[in-house]
Parts: C-alpha cells; structure tokens; sequence
C-alpha cells in the first residue's frame, strides 16, 4: 500500500506534466513498448505503472515507471491526466473500473490484448465496464469490430489501430535469415504460444506423418501446464523424434533464430493472435497460414499480402501444405517490413495522444 500510495502522488503532483498514464503489465511487449514512447513521443507526458506479473521477464526501466500492485489505491482523476490507456483489461481490475464508470466515459482507452475481449464473461459487471470506455485501440481493426458488435457500441465511441512494437527487429530478422541453418526436411511451427487448438492441428498434420518434417510449437507461455503436456504428448505420440517444442522465454534475436527456421507457420487459434509472429515469419519467408475466420486474416489481405487459410489444410495434399512459390515469398518479404518501421508505428499512436479533445 506504501508503495502504491507513493506512485498516486507522483501521478498527481502538479509538479510533473503527466497528461497520459499507461497500466500495462510486465509482459514481452511492456519494454519495447515503453521504449518506443521515450524515443519517439515527449516522456515527460508519460508515466507507466506496470505490475509485475511475470518474474522471468525483465521489468522496463526508465525516470519514468513506476511499479504498483493495486489499483484501489489509485486516483486518475486529475485534470491534468487526459488519458489513461489501460494495456489489457485484467480480471484483478473489473472492481476498480466498475466503480469509476464517469472516468472511464471521459479518459480512459482500452487497449485490447485479445483474451481480454474474446474470453470475457458476460457478466453485468464485465459488460458494464467494457461498455464504457472513451475509446477502444487494436492492433488489427478486426478487434475493434469484436469489441462494436459483442458490446453494441456506438459511433460516440473512439477507435483507433495501434500495433505493439514488436521485440523483434527488422535488424535481427536480417541476422536471423543470415544464420539459418540449412535443412532438407519441411519445419512446420503450429501457433504462437501454448493453445488446445494446437493438439487439434497436430491430429490434422498427421496424415503427413511419413513425409521428411519437423513439427514444433512455441510452449513459453498461454494455457498453462495441463495444456503443455498434452501437447508434447500428442506431438511425440504422432510425430516421435520429429517433433520439439520450445518451453522457455528466449531473447527477441533468439526467437527470431528459432523462427527463421520454420518453413510453414501455422495459426490455428479461432481469435486473433500472435500477430507480431506472423509479421516476422512473412518476412523470414515462412508460408503462413491462418484461418479465414479469423480477423487477422483479413488483415492481411486487405493489404495486398498472401496468407493461406488454415481450415483448408484438412483437404489439400502434402505438396499444396508446402509449395510457396519464390514470386509470392519476395513480395510478402517486401510488403510486410512497415510493420517493423517506427515511423509507422509513431503515425498509429499519434491519434492516441495528439487530439485531447477525442
């Protein structure tokens, strides 16, 4: 409480100019993102109260984070503070929200991580607080879509199309493809982050079993420890020594190593999600497949870049689940390396922080 009593007074003292307040979690994109805003926006208008919810991931450092443990103990409503951009709508926070629904009406943005929308209970307390916001952000429109329909919002409301910084850098993308080692099997990687919808994919790919492939998935984080070893169960079950996974943080030129050496990237998540992933395997030359269902997939075409739709591999054959001619790899390559611009990452979030008055 001393701690969180100590950040309240800084976020009020008349002697700073913090106009917008980021709550974000310690999570992979949390440091890069604060980065992002020091470098390329005035940090002495922002401030960032980070709770630290994962131990093996770094905590941001910089004048100005600070690090807070409950939100009751916190007060935005100081003229001076114009917005509050929440990164995630956690369950721990509903309460707070709840009572506070005039500040959420007049200052604060919901920044849509996907679970927070898609998984949501529809209790009256849930609906009440995700109905209220001032303005709604997401990294593909699609989840702004979600958030209109499932809530009924209406055009008084403000959304915007912000993507993350991704940790992965065009640089180390560069270096990732320098040092791929050659293979003469087929590397196939199934979803971002461990997901039932995973063993799923496993079962479909199956039939494939007696081709020269390699099966991985990234286990790092996502459904937790039953979900992980029914996975590796299943994945060793079919595919014996052709599958592996990946079950530790790594650093972003380390995953984008372990990326660089998949030649089909598989999302078979029925939201959207690891969009970051999927930027990078375009631009490591994977063939990416996502199913059409899903927003990200429109994403992605309606800018003119090619990605497969996932629900079709239960019906194509093993040499249609791999061909990716070299035509269609160079433009993808090409098409995809604004997302790794600041520039153009600072045109997204400008909206967020240039009109006060929206």
């Amino acid at each position: 409480d001393a701690q969180d009593r100590k950040v309240n007074a800084i976020l009020n003292d008349e002697g700073n100019n913090y106009k917008y307040v980021h709550i974000i979690l310690n999570d992979k994109f949390c440091c890069p993102f604060i980065e992002f805003i020091n470098e390329q926006f005035d940090k002495n208008e922002h401030v960032f109260i980070v709770a630290r919810i994962f131990n093996d991931l770094p905590f941001p450092k910089a004048e100005n984070v600070y690090e807070f443990y409950r939100l009751k103990n916190m007060d935005f409503s100081s003229a001076k503070i114009k917005k509050v951009i929440l990164h995630s709508l956690c369950v721990g926070q509903l309460e707070y929200w709840a009572q506070h629904v005039e500040l959420l009406q007049k200052k604060v943005y919901w920044m849509i991580w996907g679970g927070d929308l898609y998984d949501a209970p529809r209790t009256e307390i849930d609906d009440l607080v995700r109905k209220s916001f001032r303005g709604y952000i997401s990294d593909t429109d699609g989840d702004c879509k979600v958030a209109k329909e499932k809530y009924q919002l209406g055009n008084e409301k403000i959304f915007i199309d912000a993507a993350y910084t991704f940790p992965i850098t065009m640089k180390m993308i560069e270096s990732a493809q320098k040092q791929r080692k050659e293979h003469d099997y087929v590397q196939i990687q199934i979803n971002n982050s461990c997901d039932w919808t995973i063993i799923d994919m496993l079962k479909e790919l199956g039939k494939f079993k007696d081709r020269n492939i390699r099966v991985v998935c990234s286990l790092s984080y996502g459904e937790g420890e039953d979900c992980k070893r029914e996975i590796i169960k299943t994945g060793k079950e079919i595919f014996d020594d052709k599958f592996d996974y990946l079950d530790k943080f790594c650093s972003p030129q380390e995953y984008a190593y372990w990326l660089a050496e998949n030649d089909v990237y598989i999302l078979n998540q029925n939201r959207q999600q690891g969009l970051g992933n999927s930027f990078a395997s375009l631009a490591l030359g994977a063939k990416l497949y996502i199913k059409s269902s899903v927003t990200t997939y429109h994403h992605f075409s309606d800018k003119g870049i090619k990605v497969y739709d996932t629900l079709d591999i239960q019906n194509i054959t093993y040499e249609e689940l791999i061909t990716y001619d070299a035509e269609t790899r160079k433009e993808n390559q090409n098409k995809v390396k604004y997302f790794f611009d600041n520039t153009y990452l600072k045109k997204c979030w400008e909206p967020v922080f240039e009109d006060d008055n929206q």
